[in-house]
Order: structure tokens, then C-alpha cells, then sequence
């Protein structure tokens, strides 16, 4: 991601001066997965324990790559999971440092269970459209 973030900001230096628009950030707190990425995760989440239970070095090539898919994939519904809860507490008036430090603590404070409820909020507001952007299967009505 760091890779992604450094690349992301030398176009947005260079790209210009060659007549090349790039756009700006998205908001962290309007972050948002696209989807078909829940039926993704859904669906390698449903046979990864088949995976996990045995040795890693026996597994056949596609068991391996299907978790080497999976775990990054879990680390951006986290990390979308954090910015539905931010931009939650964003929403209801919370400065910006404040509503991280609830996201963070609330995390740590539920220990295993944390991770675990990040992603279903992420893939609760993918689906169900809870923060009002306007997208998801069911989308929320705007005004």
C-alpha cells in the first residue's frame, strides 16, 4: 500500500505538467469496496478452513493460492471496516482524532472479535450502503 500511496502522489506531481489530470484522494471516511468483492471474500472465506486445518507445505498449488488471496483480501475489508466506523463517527460530529481513537480502542478493546467485526461492517455497508455514499445493492435514498 506505502508503494501504492508514493506512486500515487509522484503522478499527481508529474502527470499534470504533461496535461494529464490526476484526481484527487478519495476521503478515507468515503473509502469503499466495490461489490462483487463480498462475494469474493464470501466465497474464499467458505473454503479456506478446508485449507487451513492441514500443513501448509502439502497443500496443492491452488489451495495456496487461494490463501495467498485471501489474507490480504481480509486486511483491505479491515481496513475498509475501520473507515466505515470513522466515517460513521465523522457523520454523527466527532472531530477526526477523536473518532480514530474510538475505531482504534474499540478495536483492540474486543480483542480476536475486533478484526472479526471490521469486516462484517465492511461488508455490511458494501452491500446495504450504511454511510448514505450511494452504493451497494441497496442503496440508501439521498435527502
Amino acid at each position: 500500500m506505502a508503494s501504492s500511496a508514493v506512486n500515487y502522489m509522484l503522478c499527481r506531481f508529474t502527470l499534470p505538467r504533461f496535461g494529464h489530470e490526476v484526481p484527487a484522494w478519495t476521503p478515507f471516511a468515503e473509502f469503499r469496496l466495490p461489490t462483487w468483492s463480498v462475494w469474493l471474500y464470501a466465497s474464499l472465506a467458505l473454503l479456506a478452513p478446508f485449507f487451513l486445518s492441514g500443513d501448509m507445505v502439502s497443500l496443492p498449488w491452488w489451495g495456496k493460492l487461494l490463501l495467498n488471496v485471501f489474507s490480504p483480501l481480509m486486511m483491505i475489508f479491515m481496513l475498509a471496516g475501520v473507515a466505515v466506523a470513522y466515517g460513521y463517527l465523522r457523520k454523527r460530529g466527532l472531530s477526526g482524532g477523536s473518532a480514530a481513537l474510538i475505531v482504534i480502542l474499540g478495536t483492540l478493546l474486543l480483542g480476536p472479535l475486533g478484526p472479526q467485526l471490521l469486516v462484517l461492517l465492511a461488508m455490511w455497508d458494501t452491500v446495504f450502503d450504511v454511510r448514505g455514499l450511494g452504493h451497494g445493492l441497496w442503496r440508501r435514498q439521498q435527502g
